[in-house]
């Protein structure tokens, strides 16, 4: 399905393939009769656009949303589901499994129900290893992703092309177009086979270096919130209500979205019997208002705001401050450690490749950058310790947790944040 995104199409749904004859999508297209395709340029695997599917005669070009999704993330099995455009109660779902979309799991107008049990069979493909959930549905440990967020990694690495015509149909029409006496038009076919041909056998030759050079570059314009700037953004936590229109608070999470906002989920609960759905709608905030999602089990409304941000930078910027590996142990560690005293032990993952490209083996590199994920989870008003972390720490979500005392006034005295980030390493 094409959808229209910020003006852009994007297309999901796709048919992803492996390429068992490296390189050679143009057949595969034409044999499935897929008028689009987008081709993985080390001709490893690639993307069909539905026979059934027109895609428009007039614009620029379409965007496959699989390489989108996989452009928009780092780590190596990723969900993403997203609520269908103009309806609410159906979702698309793409998974990237190992860093490249998989067949079966690209699909579109799904119901709440079949988005669970697709999930289920994909954790179930991911193993012990597992995946990280992106996208805009309300679920659990979902990291805030919109469909205007991807539209930003839409440039012609992304875009679809049509298949080339076969090597039978090509000669049928060289040979009407001489016949016809029209040497013109027969060179211009000649030179656009030929600089089809130069634009290929450069893509097959760039070294696996000159590959991670271009991932890299693209992975850099990426914004993202360093963890040391945290602290001044959760002002709106702090003046969360307890209660609205006998709705609990519950709990909530933010993601970074974007160059200047942060997207804020709250969930909760009714507390008493006398509460409703009007009684929360009379009492919420504006923004919950027009956010808000109430769950068929009619105890939880989901609601949500954005939080305006300043102070972001690049992946570029953190990537000049990538700390060498060798010192992770005693110059970042520490850091972490220091906060076990204000909250649970901090955990910090395995270093794993970082934008490492599909069909480039870290052998191959003589420098790769690592990335760690890290975990740490404190009180709400012990946040502003983590102005100690470094250049080369970045956030990725930030969960908050009620564990609501009668006596509590303010989301100040009860909340514990969960943060989970990333630094990088050279």
């Amino acid at each position: 399905m094409i959808l229209t995104v910020n003006n852009r199409p994007v297309a999901f749904g796709l048919d992803w393939r492996v390429l068992l004859s490296r390189g050679k999508p143009d057949g595969l297209a034409r044999k499935s009769k897929a008028a689009l395709l987008w081709a993985d340029p080390n001709g490893q695997y690639a993307g069909l656009l539905p026979p059934a599917e027109v895609p428009p005669k007039r614009g620029g070009p379409v965007f496959a949303g699989g390489q989108l999704v996989a452009r928009a993330t780092s780590e190596p099995n990723v969900a993403y589901v997203a609520e269908m455009p103009g309806n609410e109660h159906h979702y698309l779902v793409c998974c990237i499994h190992q860093r490249r979309p998989r067949r079966d799991f690209d699909q579109v107008d799904r119901s709440a129900s079949q988005v669970s049990d697709l999930l289920a069979e994909f954790a179930t493909l991911c193993g012990e290893q597992g995946y990280v959930l992106y996208g805009d549905a309300h679920l659990e440990h979902l990291r805030m992703l919109t469909l205007q967020d991807l539209v930003r990694y839409a440039d012609p690495q992304a875009a679809m092309r049509r298949p080339a015509a076969s090597l039978k149909l090509t000669h049928v029409a060289a040979a009407v177009v001489v016949v016809g006496g029209s040497v013109l038009g027969y060179q211009a076919y000649r030179d656009w086979q030929t600089k089809r041909a130069a634009d290929e056998a450069a893509r097959n030759t760039l070294s696996a270096e000159e590959l991670y050079t271009q991932a890299l570059a693209a992975a850099a314009s990426k914004p993202v919130l360093l963890a040391r700037d945290l602290g001044p953004y959760l002002d709106w936590v702090r003046g969360l209500p307890v209660s609205v229109g006998g709705w609990g608070l519950k709990g909530g999470e933010c993601k970074p979205v974007g160059p200047d906002r942060l997207q804020c989920d709250v969930r909760l609960e009714r507390n008493f019997a006398a509460a409703t759905n009007a009684t929360f709608l009379a009492a919420a905030p504006e923004a919950w208002r027009s956010t808000a999602t109430f769950a068929p089990d009619q105890k939880t409304v989901y609601a949500s705001e954005s939080v305006v941000l300043a102070g972001w930078t690049t992946v570029a910027n953190v990537l000049k401050a990538a700390l060498p590996r060798a010192d992770v142990p005693g110059q970042f560690l520490p850091i972490l450690q220091t906060l076990a005293i204000v909250g649970t032990e901090p955990k910090l993952d395995a270093l794993s490749p970082f934008a490492l490209p599909p069909g480039v083996a870290e052998g191959d590199l003589k420098t790769i950058y690592r990335e760690g994920k890290w975990t740490v989870q404190m009180p709400l008003r012990t946040v502003p310790k983590l102005t100690n972390f470094p250049t080369y720490a970045s956030i990725r979500s930030i969960g908050i947790a009620v564990d609501r005392s009668p006596k509590a006034t303010s989301a100040e005295s009860f909340a514990i944040v969960t943060v989970t980030g990333s630094i990088l390493t050279r």
